[in-house]
């Protein structure tokens, strides 16, 4: 076999080591992008997708008990009520009563029990007035805003630490203290409305004119509770 000449061997040489390089430059190029797809666009597409979660916002405890939970709920809304003479309320059943100007109103303790019913937005007389009632700490607390035919927009924000959390504009504040519950927030920015907790028998013999909000089982009804209807 004839020997190849210098010029030959030269040229397979460069063709070698390119081809070398080329490929390096390409490894180069791939790990480059995996390095950028892990450090950078990984972590942005996981916090757009799973964003953190706001520090007023309850989590559950590791435990898995309740000592706070992230369960949001909008205040229910000018509930419907029946006067005292048709209520079928125990005498000792415990209600939360307001009065507004010559208007009086009672509140079933119990009915308040459920979550989604531990908020009431009402309407009385012309004042928005909300009801907020914590079956694990026995808190009670109302509100009031300015005057108008439109309820507060006042919602449940779960539990954090064993209490109850209030939603107002987007900040939770602890329904006990009315403290923001996230560092440097302030206080709720409502006015507490006097009210008064008793029983049934001893509110509706005071003001005979109540009304009441309740609700009653339902036999006939697959929903079970169902509000009682009656004149607001």
């Amino acid at each position: 076999m004839a020997a190849q000449s210098p010029d030959l061997q030269g040229i397979k040489a460069r063709r070698k080591w390119s081809t070398l390089r080329l490929f390096g430059c390409l490894l180069g190029v791939g790990l480059a992008v995996e390095v950028i797809y892990v450090f950078w666009v990984e972590p942005g597409l996981t916090k757009t997708k799973y964003p953190p979660r706001p520090a007023h916002v309850g989590v559950l405890t590791p435990s898995g008990g309740m000592g706070s939970t992230p369960f949001i709920h909008g205040g229910l809304e000018t509930p419907t009520t029946v006067p005292a003479s048709e209520a079928n309320l125990p005498d000792d059943a415990e209600v939360i009563g307001i009065q507004v100007g010559n208007r009086f109103r009672a509140y079933h303790l119990a009915a308040m029990e459920v979550p989604i019913r531990h908020v009431i937005n009402d309407v009385v007389n012309h004042l928005p007035v909300s009801v907020t009632y914590c079956n694990l700490t026995e808190c009670v607390r109302a509100f009031v805003g300015k005057s108008g035919c439109r309820p507060l927009a006042l919602g449940l924000g779960g539990l954090q630490g064993g209490e109850m959390v209030l939603r107002w504009n987007g900040v939770s504040y602890y329904q006990r203290t009315g403290r923001a519950v996230a560092e440097g927030l302030g206080e709720l920015p409502l006015q507490e409305y006097p009210h008064t907790r008793t029983t049934w028998k001893a509110w509706r013999e005071a003001h005979p004119d109540t009304d009441l909000f309740t609700i009653q089982p339902a036999s006939n009804s697959p929903l079970g509770d169902t509000e009682l209807r009656g004149m607001k």
